[in-house]
This record gives structure tokens, sequence and C-alpha cells, in this order.
């Protein structure tokens, strides 16, 4: 019985040791005693001011976008990445509640607009890269219902740009529009149910959909409040890219912001002195770090990681709102290798038929190539899952001796 304890345990540690690699990231050290300072800071009496709560990040690396919640003049303001200058805004004519917007590798701007009644409809806005306006929609569907937008995400998927965005109160959604002509968005009717997918459903209960990260593939990131004890978020999941399904969850007390970068989504916390930017895994949501804590925060409302540095919205710091920056971290450059080019072979010289009769060698089997380095290794991945699974046999099917 002992020997068969024994090899059950040799089995699982070689299990474990064997998978554990899969989850790793590729620069997580990078992450570790992370500094912060301030880009910007604005008092009450900036315009650019008063609950900054949507964010994001320019992917060229330029600027940052932060949209007021509460001041007179609501709308979008554009940051210098690299001074904190302000250098452009949108104000929205209607004077409306601006939570959510995105920025595609085109430089095009996708905002998500909740109107100033709170009811009935929804509004998004597409701004060209000088900032202004060049679609606007209205979303005419929860006539008698409080309705909101949060989140607005953007990706490119293969050769289409999609853009995604968040609707919570009572009518959780996520949309999906097809932007791959900006100037002339359409649902994208194969997402979810006719072009949104219905976050209750997905996740259950009564859950709150928040902010929302779509990667490259479409697996689409939602950051929600579904057990309903924090005051903003409690879960992150990942989303099937055809919006139909959960793939995953994560548990992280009010996670709100969301953003992905290579093997990491990012989460910003809104946690009042307590808020933190949470680093994990996108594969399993393993916690990698926990980076940008102030003694003096307000809420995290949102994060980027742009020009390789973290950028950290504080809604309502000292009354106003500022923006934190991080050293700049060293993100690796996977190179590859381009495949050789082939070099014809110079035609065979013409040879008697006879002669070839007579020289022709008798045919032999040439040795076996050796296995590239990537499949050397999958099998010696395969050795090591298979001296596993007959340890875990041996340890099930041994008898003890009489």
């Amino acid at each position: 019985m002992k020997k068969t304890l024994i090899a059950a345990a040799v089995a699982v540690l070689l299990a474990l040791a064997c998978m554990t690699p899969m989850f790793a990231g590729t620069y997580d050290d990078q992450f570790a005693n992370l500094n912060f300072n301030t880009l910007a800071t604005m008092d009450g009496s900036d315009p650019a001011t008063n609950q900054m709560r949507g964010f994001t990040g320019d992917p060229a690396g330029a600027y940052v976008l932060g949209s007021t919640l509460q001041s007179d003049a609501k709308g979008i303001y554009r940051f210098d990445a690299n001074t904190g200058a302000n250098t452009g805004f949108w104000i929205d004519e209607k004077i409306s509640f601006i939570k959510g917007e995105a920025v595609d590798d085109r430089g095009y701007i996708y905002v998500g607009i909740t109107t100033p009644e709170n009811t009935d409809a929804v509004e998004f806005a597409v701004l060209d890269a000088d900032m202004k306006q060049i679609y606007i929609e209205t979303i005419a569907a929860f006539t008698g219902e409080k309705v909101g937008v949060n989140g607005t995400a953007v990706a490119r998927i293969g050769d289409a740009y999609k853009m995604y965005f968040v609707t919570n109160y009572g009518p959780n959604f996520i949309y999906c529009y097809d932007v791959t002509d900006p100037k002339a968005p359409k649902a994208d009717t194969a997402f979810g149910d006719n072009g949104r997918a219905d976050i209750k459903k997905l996740l259950g209960g009564e859950a709150e959909g928040q902010y929302v990260a779509v990667d490259t593939d479409g697996t689409v990131y939602l950051t929600a409040l579904v057990d309903g004890v924090n005051s903003k978020g409690d879960t992150i999941a990942k989303i099937s890219a055809d919006g139909k399904s959960v793939i995953s969850t994560g548990k992280f007390d009010e996670c709100y912001g969301v953003w992905l970068k290579d093997d990491y989504v990012l989460m910003s916390t809104y946690a009042n002195e307590e808020s933190c930017v949470i680093v994990a895994n996108k594969a399993d949501f393993s916690e990698v770090a926990r980076i940008g804590q102030m003694p003096d925060s307000s809420n995290y409302s949102g994060v980027c990681l742009i020009n390789d540095r973290v950028y950290i919205a504080d809604q309502g710091y000292n009354g106003g709102d500022r923006i934190l920056v991080s050293d700049k971290i060293t993100i690796p450059v996977i190179e590859v290798e381009a495949p050789a080019e082939e070099t014809p072979a110079e035609p065979a010289a013409d040879v008697p038929a006879a002669a070839v009769a007579e020289e022709a060698p008798v045919a032999q089997a040439a040795p076996a190539a050796p296995a590239p380095a990537a499949q050397t290794g999958d099998i010696t991945a395969v050795a090591v899952l298979a001296l596993v699974a007959s340890i875990g046999c041996a340890a099930v099917t041994g008898k003890k001796k009489n």
C-alpha cells in the first residue's frame, strides 16, 4: 500500500512539473518592483477632470485618452504619453456621460455614450485621428429601461475590425459591430444573439458587465459584478469569440478596467486607497503581480500598457483626477526567422540508359532524418507524460503481496 501511495505522489508531482511552465508569461519579472510617477494631474477647475471614468491608450504609444463623467464639458481628452500635456479633446454636443473609449491601429477612436436621461437608448460614436466625429448611432432598444454604456473595445481580427461595448444597469449586453469601414459600422449578427451577447445568461443571476477587452482571435475578456459583494467588480470572464459561451472565469476583488498585452491581462481595481493594478496570465488568470499601489489613491478606473509603460487613471484623485505612468519595462522581441531560400538544382546531364542500368546501385533505405528541435521537444513532452501515465497506472493496478 505504501509503495502505491508513493508512486501516485510521484505521478502527481511530475504532472505538475510539466504543467506549471505552461502558464508563465514571457516577462513576469518585469512587473516586480515597478515604480510609478505622475504623468498629469487635473484639479477641480480643469475641464478635463472630475470623474475620469473612461481611459485607454493609443496602440502606437503616442497618447492616452480620458473621458470625464461629471464636469460641465463632458467629453474625451487626449494627453501626450510622454509629457502629459493636454493635446486635444472632443465634446459631445448633448453633454452625455462617457465611460468608455477605444483606439484602433488606424487611429480611429470609438466612444460608448450614455444619454443624459439614462433611459430608452444608448449611443456610440466614431472619431477620426484628429478627434473629429465621423459617425454616430443611436440604439433605441430599451424602452422604459435604465441603461448605460461602460466599457468599449476594438480589435483587428483577421482582415476585419470589430468594435465592442458593454451596456449595463438593467440591460446587460456586449454589443459587437464590424467597423472595418469606420464611416459605416454594421452589427456583427454572428456574435451572440443577432449581434449582442446577454451577460446575465452567460454569467448568471444579476451579473452586471463593466469593462471589456478583445484579443486578436476574437476572445472577449469582461470584468463584471457577479456575486454582488463588491462595489464594481469581482469577476473576470473569458468569453468565446462568437459570444455564446464562457471559457473560464477568475475572481478578483473590485476588478474594473481591463487591458490585454501579450500573455497578460491587466485589471485596474476600484478600491479607494487600496487600489492597484492586478497583472494576471491570460491562460488561466493566475496572478503575476499587483502594481501601482499609492497611499493617496482614489479609485483606479482604467489601465493600459502602451509605449512599454503602464498607465493608470486615478479617478477623483484629490478632488480632480490624475494619470500615473510606470518606468519603462523590457518587453522581449520574439524574432521569427525567415525561411531559407531554396537554390534551384542544376539540371542533370543526360546519361545513356544502358549506363544507368549497369551502374545503378542497389536501393537502400535512407537513415531517418533527426526531428526538428520543436518536434523533439514535443516528443520529450509526450515521453514524460507517458512516463507519468505509466506510473499512475502502476499505482492504480498494483496489488498487495500476501
